[in-house]
């Protein structure tokens, strides 16, 4: 029983969002010691959140099995007194499936998401069933998608549309479009791609030639275009092995750009389609028309 209480005793302990509480705290129920730590990301909203379990008598760290362990988010509720409802009472409601017992956060679940041609996306949650059926909810986007990119870790999306030529962000947790930017209409998929270490959204649109650089925590800047010949894709390493971002020409050239510049450029023989990165033997790996190309990068 552990397990449930211990995880909605922590949910219980978080600040509400916008409070100035501490970043930090303990508890003990059970024998068992709960001491958490916020840490706020660089992006807005976002953060980390660490926690640690141990035995209350010695102090030694608690090791759980895997689905052993469960923990929910919850904001305070000003309206109601904590002590209203007791800890095993919340736990059990928010242990049960349905959407009037969910907490703010459930990280005992995942979603899934799905970018349909009739211009939505739709949020899908199998653990929770509405009138036998697992769609949570509907977000209009005002188009027809051709390409899209989520980012899990920043709870948001990114997807480019026709029909007006859009680029737009949704953020997930709030389930809505939170910006759109205007784009010159072009033929084909486009390609998008995220750089991890530099935290910046690569866009590339078939037949137009440069690349578009974004960052996403400064929407002042805007969209950036950088010169260059029009990319047939993208490539960025989502495990931030390599640093910058790797684009596909038609004539066969291949180009390592960082935020500012070409960090490195290669020739291949044929037509690129497709580049990964091998971490262990350094190289990019470039499939193209006639077989492939294995490219030093340093």
């Amino acid at each position: 029983m552990h397990r449930l209480l211990l995880a909605l005793s922590l949910a219980m302990a978080l600040p509400a969002a916008g409070e100035e509480a501490a970043q930090g705290g303990m508890a003990e129920q059970g024998g068992v010691r709960i001491a958490w730590r916020y840490l706020s990301g660089e992006a807005a909203g976002l953060g980390m959140l660490e926690v640690e379990t141990t035995d209350a008598a010695t102090s030694a760290p608690l090791r759980y099995d895997r689905g052993r362990l469960a923990a929910w988010l919850q904001r305070r509720r000003a309206a109601l007194p904590e002590a209203e409802i007791a800890c095993g009472d919340k736990v059990k409601a928010l242990a049960s499936q349905g959407i009037g017992r969910r907490a703010d956060i459930d990280l005992n679940a995942y979603r899934l998401l799905t970018l349909n041609t009739d211009g939505t996306l739709a949020v899908i949650n199998p653990f929770v069933g509405l009138n036998n059926a697992k769609l949570e909810s509907i977000i209009e986007l005002g188009g027809r998608p051709s390409a899209w990119l989520p980012l899990p870790d920043r709870l948001e999306a990114w997807v480019v549309l026709t029909g007006p030529a859009r680029l737009v962000a949704v953020d997930l947790h709030a389930r809505r479009i939170t910006r759109a930017i205007e784009l010159p209409e072009s033929e084909g998929t486009p390609s998008l791609a995220w750089d991890v270490e530099e935290r910046l959204l690569w866009l590339g649109l078939p037949g137009v030639a440069g690349l578009g650089r974004l960052d996403p925590d400064r929407p002042e800047e805007g969209l950036r275009v950088l010169p260059g010949a029009a990319p047939l894709g993208l490539f960025a390493d989502a495990e931030d092995r390599l640093r910058g971002v790797v684009t596909l020409e038609a004539d066969g050239g291949v180009a390592l750009r960082e935020s500012e510049g070409v960090a490195r450029r290669w020739k291949v023989a044929g037509r690129p389609h497709l580049a990964r990165y091998s971490a262990l033997a350094r190289r990019l790996i470039v499939a193209t028309e006639a077989g492939g190309d294995c490219l030093d990068r340093s």
